[in-house]
């Protein structure tokens, strides 16, 4: 992936929610609060938040609560990278707990051309 300048988090919680603030991780190193948040991770409610890493990615996931379980309905994650146009990934339903993490590192679709 290319320099992640800004990403845009929406996440639909389910029936179990998580009363703490999610965070990201990228690069397995380090954990991110979201910022801008709006909403929360309360069952049936919807976060969104984001975060300008300005930094070259390997790996971004969304980490589950530390107990219990978060069952999210739907996630949207836009991402602003370097050199491209923003998109957005959509995610269908999972549920995360302490050993469970959302992969989010999605590269952008390639440009595509009639001849």
């Amino acid at each position: 992936m290319k320099r992640l300048e800004e990403f845009i988090l929406k996440v639909n919680t389910g029936p179990r929610g998580r009363k703490d603030l999610p965070r990201v991780r990228i690069d397995d190193e380090f954990n991110y609060e979201l910022e801008n948040v709006e909403g929360t991770a309360d069952s049936g409610d919807v976060l969104v938040g984001s975060y300008a890493p300005h930094k070259m990615i390997h790996s971004f996931v969304l980490e589950g609560p530390q107990t219990g379980y978060w069952d999210i309905e739907n996630t949207e994650v836009t991402m602003r990278v370097r050199e491209r146009e923003p998109y957005t990934v959509r995610l269908g339903p999972v549920t995360l707990d302490a050993r469970s993490d959302l992969n989010l590192m999605y590269e952008s679709p390639e440009d595509t051309f009639d001849v």
